[in-house]
């Protein structure tokens, strides 16, 4: 997954956006510990990489993780993602098309999943879509996906 300021991986954006912004040193577990932003306390900010976002954790005294937050969106902008985001506008000729679609009801389910955020995987897992049944349900959303305009 790429960062928000358009580096290809989370690997380049912890190590070239976070660590330069911060003075951070990578530590031996494959996390980077830096000063605090706001008091410059050592070692107070701490990331890691997760499977497609950056975690990250105040160890400063004067400053929680609510507090951390500004001083990171401050530096990182786009590169923080979470909590910034607001929810995304409602696409509703989308939903009103899924609604009149001729589509399985798990495939529906999976889609409507999609269309709250969730990745296509997350959304077949949360339904506990089974290996073999994955590939139906793609083609059934290509083919919704990729009908052309008025059918």
């Amino acid at each position: 997954m790429s960062c928000g300021n358009g580096l290809p991986t989370i690997d380049d954006c912890a190590e070239l956006h976070w660590a330069v912004s911060f003075d951070g040193v990578r530590q031996g577990d494959g996390s980077w510990r830096a000063p605090c932003p706001g008091c410059q306390a050592p070692r107070a900010l701490k990331w890691w990489l997760r499977r497609t976002t950056i975690g990250w954790c105040s160890f400063c005294s004067q400053h929680d993780k609510e507090m951390f937050r500004p001083l990171l969106a401050a530096s990182l902008g786009p590169c923080l993602g979470g909590h910034r985001k607001g929810p995304e506008a409602v696409d509703h000729a989308e939903l009103a098309a899924l609604a009149r679609a001729a589509i399985q009801p798990r495939t529906l389910r999976v889609r409507l999943l999609e269309l709250s955020g969730m990745s296509l995987d997350s959304a077949m897992d949360e339904l506990k879509v089974d290996r073999s049944d994955r590939y139906k349900i793609r083609q059934q959303l290509w083919s919704f996906d990729h009908k052309p305009a008025g059918r």
